[in-house]
């Protein structure tokens, strides 16, 4: 894989380029055969843990290449697998076996006459028989004697954290037709099985993520200076929850309400993985990751590039097309309903009761699909002016379609006249539970893609002398990030699948108690017979500008080049800034004032939320990099240091009045960089500077050691400040930035891991203000990392070798954590309170871990 992460030509539609070219066979035989072993046997104890979590992952990795037909046709085939074997413990917060039988040790309301239950003992024919078969098959009593009932189950699930195995296979066929003509095909794989748990034993849940690429290719060599390569692509990415997996059969929703009788809670009658959500105060919750197919996606694409040598020309043009699908299918819901103790004074007494304060059922909207087609041309030139200098042109136009769904169940918002407008053919299909006081009218709700994405990439290098070059470049790329720095395709989306606008309404409902009545909502039927109680959850929209402005990247770049003494030498820099980037914002907030809130002083009263799509942001980056590289002996080494301001004028969205102008870091990029590897290999053995003269068996003892060490240096992530708890600006914004009063960095006895920045350098904004301190104004733990790896090969014969390597993460231990909560209005806001996890960085790891692998090549 080679990559280009700054102005990439022509040719890459966004700012950095990736090619990555699969191995192919060849007339002669080739393979490998790897293991690798990870146990925590091995690993330090994390910061905060006082022991270790057993663990164990296998890796296998397999290779095959060589001729079908000699000359003509080649295969290549390859398997990686993961198995993780162990499970998970987990700790759960359940029931006393004293509330179990319904006795308390505090005063318990008999709802029925308003005065205690005797001797604070519910008795056995009021508690309710949803309840009980509830507790019975689904809530464990404790195991932990701890005086509590917080954390007093703990039970070894035995399956991992994370997928517990995984496959991922390829194939690849070449095939030369003439000398002028060559053909390949390529399948790729990854299967991913999960076995999870939501809390509780019975609460088991499955996955199963199962993506698929298919690539052909043709190419073509029209003439001595002229090859064209044609590539067609195919992928697809299912993820089904809740099959039977690895003999687990995770809980059929439909099924666990027959069981407890509960009734009311699956108007649609689905069926699948699930349970219906019961939340107790103060207990784990009951509840699990509802079933279906959650995505089944397809893309296609076809790619045509031709490159043509014309005299000192380079020339390169060619276009695709791609075609994005998305599925998202029926995903059942089984109600929710909350035990919050606001009717006999204890949460689990209103449990065993079957009197939840509220419920809540919905019919879910299902087996929605998207669907969006993007276009694109390109062609640049590669010109050599003179022996040294050589310039480059490259112009690219994109049309990036806007999603269109064909069950037409499509909506925007008009902030011009505060209407929902629908898809006139999805109107029939808005739910009769929608506010009556919302608007909603027919209108074409379809985003117009833009149609002048025509940007330019500019280049030149001058070669002084062969030890070194001046580059410059410059490029202009369109912007499809989402507001967290994301590739999005299918931005605007209007709506996102799985969500339900105006389509799909909950229904919710209050219990109402009083003493010789009827509980409004009790077990086993806790719906009323008719929606005129529903509370409709208060509604919120999302709305886009109906005309798309992507946004623009402008990128340039100098750099120097120099060989000095077999050493590579680089100087650069880099810098862009955009315009028109998007970002969202929540609109329907009243200005900050004094004035106590009230919902009618939204600009959309009848709304909470109307979160709209802008493309107004801007950005500003400039980078100076140092590199240092010598890849040349038996000792190689490369170090690279860089000094980074990367900054946003669109974080800062409490005040949607006050928005842009505010620049503050971007949150993802660390001001100092620095980074060093070193490869040696050990002058011992056969031919070597010691030990030179070995016979062949002291030669495979002594010969073929390596060693490599990879460090990371830089400054910390920046995060924000916060304060929770209140709404000092009077729009119902609780919480948010604070007011900047001091030095957050001035740290009273110094900085350390509980006390990281100052909290007495901020306060909560005064009244009808938003907070002036910016996003991401401090700076978490700065970055330091080692690994080391020894690498030992064996020659078995000519043609066979064995590789045996240990690789070393964090050598020396050095906990690093992610940044603290910043949250000024709570105790340890301000303090470090876990460790970075294994997939959380590339740069680093969680504590020290050693892995082993040996396997041999031919």
């Amino acid at each position: 894989m080679s990559a280009t992460l700054f102005n990439a030509p022509a040719e890459s539609p966004v700012p950095f380029e990736l090619n990555q070219v699969t191995k192919r066979g060849s007339n002669s035989f080739h393979g490998k055969a790897t293991y690798r072993i990870y146990d925590s046997l091995f690993d330090a104890t994390g910061y905060f843990n006082t022991t270790k979590s057993p663990y164990l992952q296998h890796e296998w990795d397999l290779e095959a290449a060589g001729p079908i037909w000699k000359n003509r046709t080649f295969f290549y085939g390859g398997w990686f697998g993961q198995r993780i074997p162990l499970g998970t413990l987990f700790e759960a917060s359940v029931p006393s076996n004293d509330w179990r039988s319904g006795l308390f040790s505090t005063t318990i309301i008999d709802p029925e006459t308003g005065l205690p239950f005797a001797n604070n003992q519910i008795p056995a024919n009021r508690i309710s028989s949803v309840a009980l078969a509830v507790q019975n098959d689904y809530l464990p009593g404790p195991n932990i004697a701890n005086g509590t009932t917080v954390n007093n189950y703990e039970y070894h699930f035995p399956f991992n954290s994370d997928l517990y195995r995984g496959d991922w296979p390829i194939v690849r066929i070449d095939h030369t037709v003439s000398k002028n003509n060559s053909l390949f095909g390529r399948w790729m794989m990854r299967r991913t099985p999960y076995v999870l748990n939501n809390g509780l034993p019975a609460l088991i849940w499955t996955r199963m993520r199962h993506h698929q690429q298919w690539v052909v290719g043709d190419t073509q060599i029209i003439s001595p200076t002229m090859v064209n390569n044609l590539r067609l692509g195919f992928s697809t990415d299912h993820i089904v929850d809740g099959q039977d997996e690895a003999g687990q059969t995770p809980p059929d929703g439909s099924k666990v309400l027959t069981n407890i009788g509960l009734e009311g809670a699956n108007p649609g009658d689905l069926t699948g993985q699930g349970f219906p959500e019961i939340d107790i105060s103060g207990l784990t919750s009951l509840s699990n990751v509802s079933g279906g197919t959650k995505a089944n996606n397809r893309i296609f694409n076809i790619v045509d590039n031709v490159d043509w040598q014309r005299g000192a020309h380079s020339i390169k043009l060619g276009g695709g097309v791609e075609h994005y699908h998305n599925f998202y299918g029926i995903v059942p819901n089984y109600g929710t309903f909350t035990f919050d103790g606001s009717i006999t004074g204890s949460p689990y007494a209103d449990f065993l009761l079957g009197l939840p304060q509220s419920d809540q059922r919905v019919n879910p909207l299902g087996n929605r699909s998207q669907d969006l087609t993007e276009y694109n041309l390109y062609i640049d030139d590669t010109y050599k002016v003179t022996r040294k200098l050589t310039a480059y042109l490259g112009v690219r136009w994109d049309l990036y379609g806007t999603p269109y769904a064909s069950d037409h169940l499509m909506y925007n918002f008009d902030p011009n006249t505060g209407n929902v407008v629908v898809d006139p053919k999805g109107i029939s299909k808005v739910s009769p539970l929608y506010p009556s006081n919302i608007t909603v009218v027919p209108g074409d709700v379809s985003a117009i893609a833009q149609k002048d994405n025509i940007v330019p990439r500019i280049g030149i290098a001058y070669a002084f002398d062969d030890k070194s070059v001046l580059r410059a470049g410059y490029g202009i790329f369109t912007s499809r990030l989402d507001s967290s720095g994301a590739l999005n395709n299918f931005l605007p989306i209007s709506p996102q699948l799985g969500s339900t606008g105006p389509f799909s309404i909950s229904e919710v409902y209050f219990n109402v108690t009083s003493p010789g009545t009827v509980p409004l909502l009790q077990f086993p039927d806790p719906f009323p017979s008719s929606t005129a109680s529903a509370m409709v959850p208060s509604q919120s929209v999302n709305g886009y500008p109906q005309h798309v402005d992507h946004g623009r990247l402008q990128q340039y770049s100098l750099s120097y080049e120099r060989e000095v003494a077999r050493i590579g030498l680089r100087a650069s820099y880099l810098g862009s800034h955009g315009g028109d980037l998007n970002y969202t914002v929540n609109t329907n907030k009243p200005a900050p004032s004094t004035t106590p809130f009230d919902s009618s002083r939204r600009p959309y009263s009848q709304l909470v939320d109307t979160t709209m799509l802008r493309f107004d942001g801007r950005s500003r980056f400039n980078a100076l990099q140092f590199e240092a590289e010598r890849r040349v002996s038996d000792l190689t080494f490369s170090a690279s240091y860089s000094l980074t301001s990367s900054l946003v004028d669109f974080l800062d969205t409490e005040n949607p009045y006050d928005v842009l102008g505010h620049w503050a870091n971007d949150g993802q990029t660390r001001r100092n960089y620095a980074s060093a590897n070193m490869v040696w290999i050990l002058p011992v053995g056969k031919g070597k500077r010691f030990m030179s003269s070995s016979g062949p068996g002291m030669d495979r003892l002594v010969g073929g050691w390596s060693t490599s060490v990879l460090t990371y240096l830089a400054s910390g992530l920046d995060f924000s400040p916060q304060f929770s708890g209140s709404d000092p600006s009077n729009t119902s914004t609780f919480g948010g930035l604070p007011d900047l009063v001091g030095d957050p960095n001035n740290v009273p006895g110094g900085k350390n891991y509980h006390n990281w920045f100052n909290t007495a350098a901020f306060a909560a904004p005064a009244s009808g203000t938003f907070g002036n301190a910016r996003p991401n104004s401090l700076e978490g733990q700065p970055l330091y990392q080692t690994h080391l790896s020894v690498t030992k090969s064996v020659a078995i014969t000519e043609r066979v070798h064995f590789n045996f390597i240990t690789q070393i993460s964090n050598i020396f231990n050095h906990p690093q954590f992610l940044n603290p909560s910043g949250d000024i209005s709570v105790p340890g806001g301000n303090e470090f309170t876990s460790q970075y996890g294994t997939f959380d960085s590339l740069e680093s790891g969680q504590q020290r871990q050693i892995t082993f692998l040996g396997g041999f090549t031919f």
